[in-house]
């Protein structure tokens, strides 16, 4: 209907995204009569510039079409490096808050929560102690098993008392993995961290297959402000959580991060999230609320101060990593953006490319040179003339490497988190204002269906990233298209105040539309084009639709989901069923738009909006209920109060 929208309020972000395409140079978007102007320029027609201008010969100024000639090839070159920059967009990875239980009840846990921890921590460590009674308190039955280090009986033991737990009748709710919470920034550490998770999962892909699992960090993230990450090692679980979210024998739950140190009201809120996970998979427990993960443009005013960028268009920029195909495209791209010189890189173990691609390429050279070697860098570094008329090395741009997508994902892992660090700490130890710009594929950020291992060294290196940007070091993380990075877009992420940048031209509509089954979706609700292709591609009437509704489709299914639960779990459903259809029928694209103690009159409801939601409310419910509901009642929980009454009822009478 035309008087349906999505919401009745101006949204930020797509307010700053609007800001921007007013600025952006877009080709034929520009206005008569610059249109033809710029279209010769595009077109390097010299004629009808000319004849534009009036210099066509017939008016005289030969003088001023040879000028306009010589310029010809500059102007095109400009036009074309700005309307590839106005086809791709900026992003940022931000936080949104995660509500609490609607009906403002605690949590309860039920069954058997299996609390597994490395051999290196131990049963009687503080946190594990705190823990074990949060769990116990909201409701858990909680078994606390020590692992020792990947490969070891250990895992093949808590295989075994898995299996004797369910062949004994118990119910393994869930179980909360403290694996990954090493202490130490080495490779060897976030290793142990990714590999000892791994092998969890193989150990419960048995007869645990479908207990949800999570895995728990502490100071592995930042979610803003003066906040820091104090443990960027413990992130490669985050990278390794998007990869299982999508790819997995085992039910992943997802990630939750709390503070180091964290109180007992953070711990408690653990227990809620675990209970009431609300399909997110990317968490962060704080004192002041729960916080899940999501892609934001980047607007540049609201995301921090500008810090000077560390890159110099009369520098040497050098490119490393990643697949000699890759380094020599943006080698090309980078010198066709206007650096003055560009060095790949080539590892001294790496054997050398036939033809050496960008070797006839004026401006692009080669050079052997490792560098996760401090001392090789800083010679190269060193052999490169300063001075006014010299190329200093300013700036490392350096990918992953390429790892075989048919091989053990340990193996992979082993690879990718080998030469993660190296390269971090090699850039770090020469001296001088030398940027690092690590650079990942879009997917290995967001965690898409295919990523591989890189996704878990991305998460790392975001991490690390944070840190060094926080302690004002030249260090960036770029999540690109591989066409987009150029020298506007490293300059524009050395400016970043939070250490990473996205930069993407991709049709987030049709990106999300296609994704919408998949875990890691949450994530693009923070991209406007993404949020509506979600809501669009969700089944009708499925608007914010959460774990306490899954299989709630009419009046029989919500009353087996209910009669199945305890009595607080009866009116938290009832409140996220009310938040639902509100969410339905003024065009939310998830129940997360609704608060629950929010003054119906304040949502925006209208005579006819309330005539549907009662309509909508008695047919899920098969109840009879005015049209009034709206009117009767203040909020979406005093109306889950009065259904569950109005059902109470209908079971005694029966």
């Amino acid at each position: 209907y035309a008087f349906q929208h999505e919401r009745y309020w101006l949204d930020p972000e797509e307010l700053a995204a609007a800001a921007e395409d007013t600025v952006a140079p877009s080709g034929t978007e520009v206005p008569d009569p610059d249109t033809r102007f710029w279209g010769a320029v595009a077109d390097e027609d010299l004629g009808s510039l000319a004849a534009l201008l009036g210099i066509d010969g017939e008016n005289g100024g030969a003088q001023e079409r040879a000028a306009v000639e010589a310029a010809l090839p500059v102007l095109a070159s400009w036009l074309g490096r700005r309307r590839a920059a106005a086809r791709v967009s900026h992003y940022r990875v931000g936080w949104t808050p995660v509500a609490r239980r609607p009906d403002g009840t605690t949590a309860r846990l039920r069954g058997i929560w299996l609390l597994t921890i490395p051999a290196r921590i131990g049963a009687d460590d503080a946190l594990v102690t705190r823990l074990v009674s949060a769990l116990g308190g909201a409701g858990a039955d909680v078994r606390v098993v020590t692992v020792g280090a990947p490969g070891a009986d250990s895992y093949d033991d808590l295989a075994a008392e898995v299996s004797s737990l369910t062949a004994d009748g118990g119910e393994l709710a869930g179980v909360v993995s403290l694996l990954g919470l090493v202490s130490a920034d080495g490779p060897g550490d976030a290793r142990e961290a990714a590999v000892g998770t791994l092998a969890l999962l193989r150990a419960l892909s048995g007869s645990a297959a479908s207990v949800p699992v999570w895995s728990l960090t502490s100071g592995a993230v930042s979610t803003g402000g003066s906040e820091r990450v104090s443990a960027p090692a413990q992130a490669v679980l985050w990278g390794l959580g998007r990869l299982l979210a999508e790819d997995s024998d085992v039910r992943w739950a997802g990630v939750v991060d709390v503070p180091a140190p964290c109180g007992d009201r953070v711990l408690r809120r653990l227990a809620e999230v675990l209970a009431n996970p609300a399909e997110e998979t990317e968490v962060a427990v704080r004192d002041a609320g729960v916080f899940a993960r999501r892609l934001l443009r980047a607007t540049g005013a609201a995301d921090g101060p500008a810090r000077p960028t560390a890159l110099a268009p009369r520098g040497t920029l050098l490119v490393s990593g990643g697949s000699d195909t890759w380094r020599d495209r943006v080698a090309r791209r980078l010198l066709a953006s206007g650096a003055a010189h560009v060095l790949v890189a080539t590892a001294p173990d790496e054997p050398e490319p036939a033809g050496t691609p960008g070797s006839a390429v004026a401006g692009v050279s080669r050079v052997v040179c490792d560098v996760s070697d401090g001392p090789a860098l800083a010679h190269l570094a060193a052999s490169l003339p300063a001075g006014p008329d010299g190329r200093p090395l300013t700036g490392v741009v350096h990918a992953p490497p390429v790892t075989a997508s048919d091989g053990p994902l340990d193996k992979a892992l082993d690879e990718v988190l080998g030469a993660g660090l190296p390269a971090l700490a090699g850039v770090s130890s020469t001296a001088g204002p030398i940027a690092l710009l690590l650079a990942v594929d879009v997917d290995d950020l967001v965690g898409a269906p295919g990523a591989g291992a890189v996704a878990a060294l991305a998460g790392w290196w975001e991490a690390a990233a944070r840190v060094r940007t926080a302690d004002r070091a030249p260090v960036r993380l770029i999540a690109a298209d591989p066409d987009a990075l150029d020298l506007a877009v490293l300059d524009r992420a050395m400016e970043r105040a939070d250490g990473l940048l996205v930069v993407t031209g991709r049709d987030w509509a049709q990106y999300a539309g296609t994704h919408a089954d998949t875990r890691g979706r949450r994530l693009l609700e923070g991209v406007p084009e993404a949020r509506a292709a979600l809501a669009a591609a969700a089944p009708a009437g499925d608007a914010g639709k959460s774990g306490l509704l899954a299989g709630v489709d009419g009046p029989e299914s919500l009353r087996r989901v209910l009669a199945a639960r305890e009595a607080d779990h009866k009116l938290a459903t009832l409140v996220e069923l009310v938040r639902g259809q509100v969410a339905v029928v003024l065009g939310h694209a998830s129940a997360d738009a609704v608060s629950a103690d929010g003054d119906f009159m304040d949502l925006g409801f209208a005579s006819l909006t309330a005539v549907e939601f009662g309509h909508r409310l008695s047919a899920i419910t098969g109840l009879k209920l005015p049209t009034t509901l709206v009117y009767d009642h203040l909020n979406p929980v005093e109306l889950a109060e009065h259904l569950a009454d109005e059902l109470a009822r209908e079971l005694t009478a029966a």
